[in-house]
């Protein structure tokens, strides 16, 4: 009589513990984040990078054409689409140096 183990191990087990890898979209997060007065300010001017994702990142960056009382409301906004953006116009400005 032949008995059997209970246990549900695999081989695979092992490999359980890996997380997935970051998809290309999380990689891009941080490179997303722009400061502005308000997100559509943010995502238009791309002007301001803040990496950390902190508004404190901001307001230590505050354009010099800023007008009083604005620095609380300068602010760091996510998901911009600024990461997308910037790297088209440095592609196409290549683009323009490699035909000249």
């Amino acid at each position: 009589a032949s008995s059997s183990s209970s246990s549900s191990s695999s081989p695979f087990d092992r490999f359980a513990a890996i997380p997935p890898p970051p998809s290309p979209r999380a990689l891009q997060k941080d490179q997303d984040n722009y400061c502005g007065f308000s997100w559509p300010d943010a995502a238009s001017t791309c002007g301001v990078p803040c990496p950390s994702g902190q508004d404190s990142e901001c307001a230590a960056l505050l354009p010099d054409d800023a007008e009083e009382g604005q620095p609380y409301d300068y602010k760091c906004y996510f998901f911009t689409g600024c990461g997308a953006k910037i790297e088209e116009e440095q592609q196409q400005q290549q683009q323009q140096q490699q035909q000249q």
